[in-house]
């Protein structure tokens, strides 16, 4: 988390908090230095640590039909062990002000009430390549995906840019990346792991980020 949000609550690097959404919490150290500095209002906890199960806290939706989990964030608020208040004013705050302090993304809605949805933002219509923010990023999808059908039994995408039918659509040709397998072995097909794109690959709107991109954009 940003150094500042944490002397905003009166808590310090190496404190254990409680990070609690509407669907369960988990106990973890404060940590303010880090290899990358958080934004303000964000908090941020590594998905590979088995002694800390964010899994607890996200949501679990699923589409029904690709199988793709919802996006990997959501509201949460912070709360200091008693032995880490170094105040006494973290301790009497509500849920609410947590709420309304640590959710960029949730507006000013409570964290245990459903705030009205958002106006969806109309998405990106073009034939015009988007820049990466970095050298690995997966290519964004710039044009609108409306009515694209992709499950086990087809997949639009396909009809562009697999190698066969790149002369007929003039799309770029399926990374050679896609064809190899957990082993590293080719396959003569787009690997089973690589087959639904919006996994990686992301159509985009025309929105204002609501977090501020702090990454250098280097190549």
């Amino acid at each position: 988390m940003h150094a500042d949000d944490a002397a905003k609550l009166n808590v310090r690097r190496g404190d254990e908090v409680k990070v609690e959404s509407r669907r369960g919490f988990i106990r973890t150290r404060v940590e303010t230095r880090g290899r990358d500095r958080m934004p303000q209002g964000v908090v941020f906890v590594p998905w590979f640590d088995e002694s800390q199960l964010i899994n607890r806290v996200t949501l679990d939706a699923t589409d029904p039909i690709s199988l793709q989990t919802t996006s990997r964030n959501v509201p949460c608020a912070l709360v200091a062990s008693r032995e880490h208040d170094h105040g006494a004013q973290l301790a009497g705050l509500s849920t609410v002000v947590m709420a309304q302090t640590f959710s960029a993304l949730h507006a000013s809605t409570a964290l245990d009430q459903e705030g009205p949805p958002r106006a969806t933002a109309p998405e990106q219509n073009t034939s015009v390549r988007e820049p990466r923010n970095y050298p690995a990023q997966p290519p964004v999808i710039p044009y609108s995906t409306d009515g694209y059908e992709v499950n086990i039994r087809a997949n639009k995408w396909l009809s562009c840019h697999a190698r066969t039918r790149t002369q007929e659509s003039q799309a770029p040709m399926i990374s050679i990346t896609h064809f190899t397998d957990r082993d590293a072995q080719f396959l003569a097909s787009v690997s089973p792991g690589r087959y639904f794109c919006t996994e990686c690959h992301a159509p985009q709107h025309s929105v204002r980020a609501p977090v501020e991109l702090l990454l250098p954009r280097g190549d």
